[in-house]
């Protein structure tokens, strides 16, 4: 789907938490180099929650309630044995 605007385009991705345990997502098309470091993130140990938006990776590390962004690998904590 394309948006005119990118309110729109946000107004609805706020929404894709709504469709949870249905058939139904919302996902972005991600640029490669995103989509690779947004999986880096997801697999990086003590991350509890892990998602991109505006091209940015954010992540809640478990057990924090806290909202961290990064737009890189860097500062991310890495598993034991990396």
């Amino acid at each position: 789907m394309k948006f005119t605007s990118h309110k729109s385009k946000v107004l609805v991705t706020r929404k894709k938490k709504e469709l949870k345990d249905t058939m139904f997502g919302i996902a972005d098309d991600l640029a490669p180099q995103i989509h690779k470091r947004l999986q880096t993130v997801k697999n990086l140990s003590r991350n509890d929650k892990c998602w991109s938006a505006d091209g940015k990776i954010k992540y809640i590390k478990n057990g924090e309630s806290t909202i961290k962004i990064t737009k890189n690998e860097r500062g991310v904590e890495q598993p034991a044995g990396s």
